[in-house]
C-alpha cells in the first residue's frame, strides 16, 4: 500500500504494522488509566470492541484507501488487482472476522494483564 517496489513492502509493512501495534497500546493503557482499573478481561472486553470496529469500519474502507485494490462497485483493472475486503472481510473467507476477533481479544487480555501487575498502576 505505501510502495509499489516488492523488496521494500514487507520491511516498510513491518514497521508501520509495528508502529500501529505500539501506538494502539499506548490508547490501551490510556483507557485503562481513564478508567481507573485494568485487567485481562476487560481488556478482552476492549479488544473485542477494537475488533468489531476493525472489521466493520475500518477493513471495507482499505479498498478506497489502497491504489492497488478493487472497490465494490469497480472490478479490477490494470492497476487495481486485488480483491476488496467486503464487509467484515468475508471476501477472504469466514475465518477472516474469526482470526481478527481472537487476535484482538487476546492482545488486549495481554495488554490487560500487563497494566493489572503493572507498578505504575493507582
Amino acid at each position: 500500500m505505501f510502495t509499489g517496489r516488492r523488496t521494500y513492502a514487507n520491511v516498510l509493512g513491518f514497521v508501520v504494522y509495528t508502529l500501529g501495534g505500539w501506538a494502539f497500546a499506548i490508547i490501551y493503557a490510556a483507557f485503562f488509566f481513564a478508567i481507573g482499573y485494568g485487567n485481562w478481561w476487560i481488556g478482552l472486553l476492549f479488544g473485542a470492541a477494537h475488533a468489531i470496529v476493525l472489521l466493520v469500519v475500518l477493513l471495507p474502507l482499505i479498498a478506497y484507501v489502497h491504489p492497488r485494490m478493487a472497490n465494490e462497485y469497480d472490478g479490477p483493472t490494470y492497476t487495481r488487482r486485488l480483491e476488496p475486503p467486503g464487509f467484515i472481510g468475508l471476501n477472504y473467507g469466514y475465518r477472516t472476522p474469526l482470526s481478527v476477533l481472537i487476535a484482538q481479544m487476546a492482545y488486549g487480555a495481554v495488554l490487560g494483564l500487563c497494566f493489572q501487575f503493572n507498578s505504575f498502576q493507582a
